[in-house]
């Protein structure tokens, strides 16, 4: 919860509450302040003390904003239920959800994430990037496939990940860097249609999902890109959770 705020500026005592808040909001959201500070280990000045470094005017209104936030997390929650009902469960694999908490995990712990694509299947890895932005992580979408990080391998961190959009996984471009991704033995994810295709077979590991493919000409394709968004904002909705709860049981709620 309190991810958002200077860190920094916060004492080691701080430093453990925030540890044992954001990994037990539920019960610190009807603790009192000494069983707060008995459970942390430090005083009750100290707990009250933080909460105005926090920015709340006294400890009972941390609790309400703890609250709220529980509140918020369990709607995020309730709401995914929903939205998994647009599709279809066949479009995906039966896999897809251990898929995703594997590429999450990666995500989650990557000091920089590449989304690439063209056409568009572009819109889709720049529609990636700005959404790992917004909760936080450092991520960069390109259309133009010729990164120079690839060229020089010690500008490249081996946690980095890199997720490559393509409808047919037959994009020579794509398929280019791929192939480097894989000789570096660098982490990479293919969004694909269907599993069939030379990028999947490229990559540490593909999600793909079963659409009708209708690329009419070569500048007309007007494939569906529902199951693709379906995909980012299932791994932006478990990387949110993961990061701002602080509890990894999270990634296998529906």
């Amino acid at each position: 919860m309190f991810d958002l705020f200077d860190t920094e500026t916060y004492t080691d005592l701080d430093q453990l509450l925030i540890k044992y808040i954001n990994g037990n909001l539920e019960q610190v959201a009807f603790m009192r302040i000494r069983e707060l500070a008995e459970a942390v280990h430090v005083s009750p000045a100290t707990v009250m003390r933080f909460s105005q470094k926090a920015g709340f005017a006294s400890f009972p209104e941390m609790k309400v904003a703890i609250k709220n936030y529980v509140e918020q997390q369990k709607s995020i929650l309730k709401n995914e239920e929903r939205r998994r009902g647009i599709l279809p469960l066949d479009v995906f694999s039966n896999d897809l959800e251990e898929q995703i908490d594997l590429i999450t995990a990666k995500l989650i712990e990557a000091p920089l994430i590449y989304c690439l694509g063209m056409g568009s299947s572009g819109v889709m890895a720049e529609y990636a990037a700005k959404q790992f932005t917004t909760i936080g992580l450092r991520s960069f979408h390109a259309t133009s496939l010729y990164l120079p990080y690839l060229k020089e391998s010690q500008k490249h961190s081996p946690k980095d990940v890199t997720l490559l959009f393509s409808v047919s996984g037959e994009t020579f471009e794509i398929l280019h860097i791929a192939n480097l991704l894989k000789e570096a033995e660098a982490f990479s994810v293919s969004i694909t249609n269907h599993i069939e295709n030379h990028l999947a077979g490229l990559t540490s590991i593909n999600l793909s999902y079963d659409t009708s493919y209708d690329r009419l000409q070569y500048n007309v394709d007007i494939s569906s890109q529902l199951p693709v968004v379906f995909i980012i904002e299932t791994l932006v909705k478990k990387l949110y959770l993961l990061k701002h709860s602080g509890k990894k049981e999270e990634l296998n709620q529906k």
